[in-house]
């Protein structure tokens, strides 16, 4: 299928988002080029018209950037669990938090062992 210059560009900028993004789709992709290389296509398979075949272009350019959507949706929420994680270390590793557990540890020392969290008489 030809498609015309800025379409076929803009197949090959989707194809490289989608070889950065997901390598092991790119690696089947390209030993389904080298496999199909010298091969006729189908007859059925052919598109007759000018409007079809954009139609065709249409949908897998859709097809891709569908996965490149996914494939950035989940850098995103690994990104986002990350910095969960890293804040909730940082909040309780403060200096505030520090202070509140070492004073908390203070009151507990005072505790009968039989009878957690009550003064000794």
């Amino acid at each position: 299928m030809s498609l015309p210059s800025r379409q076929q560009r803009l197949v090959r900028e989707i194809d490289k988002a989608v070889s950065r993004s997901d390598p092991r789709l790119a690696s089947m992709a390209a030993i389904f080029a080298r496999l199909a290389a010298g091969e006729q296509m189908p007859g059925r398979e052919q598109l007759q018209t000018p409007a079809s075949r954009m139609l065709v272009a249409a949908a897998v350019i859709a097809a891709l950037i569908s996965r490149v959507a996914g494939a950035c949706a989940r850098q995103l929420r690994l990104t986002i669990t990350a910095g969960t994680a890293v804040a909730a270390s940082m909040v309780r590793n403060s200096p505030l938090a520090r202070r509140g557990r070492s004073s908390a540890a203070g009151t507990r020392s005072s505790a009968r062992p039989d009878q957690p969290g009550l003064p000794q008489p």
